[in-house]
């Protein structure tokens, strides 16, 4: 099994949307997805508009339709976390490698005891996510392949 994870095209936030950069990106990547992934049967979409808009090409090359799963979206902000390069307070999303090289402890199972995760809105929007609802699991963790380490 392999699992792509797409980010949207180039968004303007408010409104939730894409700019024309975005949506020839969109384009450009459902040809790509088309000629170089072929195989792909199954596509899960976030809620939010930019995420939608992105899809429709991809859906459209495809011939298929996408699930919605309202947990696809951000988990949320961290209280006072600003990326210099990227200035956004949108938590997990914001993380690059180096983040992870010197918070060893976001990938360890007490990771919801971070300061600065703990303080956040992740940890209850992972419980709601994950806990009540086990169909909303990933299709690998539903199949009960689940986690090592830190990949499933």
């Amino acid at each position: 099994m392999r699992l792509l994870i797409i980010r949207h095209g180039e968004p303007i936030y408010n409104p939730d949307t894409l700019t024309e950069k975005g949506k020839k990106e969109a384009k450009i990547l459902a040809s790509f997805l088309k000629k170089n992934f072929p195989e792909i049967k199954d596509f899960y979409l976030s809620p939010l508009g930019r995420a939608q808009e992105t899809a429709q090409p991809i859906l459209e090359a495809f011939g298929k339709e996408g699930t919605t799963f309202p947990w696809l979206r951000e988990f949320g902000p961290f209280p006072g976390y600003v990326r210099v390069t990227i200035p956004s307070t949108y938590g997990c999303w914001d993380y690059l490698p180096e983040d992870l090289d010197t918070e060893k402890e976001l990938l360890t199972e007490n990771w919801r005891e971070v300061p600065r995760v703990k303080e956040s809105l992740i940890p209850a929007t992972y419980k709601e996510v994950c806990d009540p609802h086990p169909e909303h699991r990933c299709t690998s963790c539903r199949r009960g392949k689940g986690r090592e380490h830190h990949y499933y």
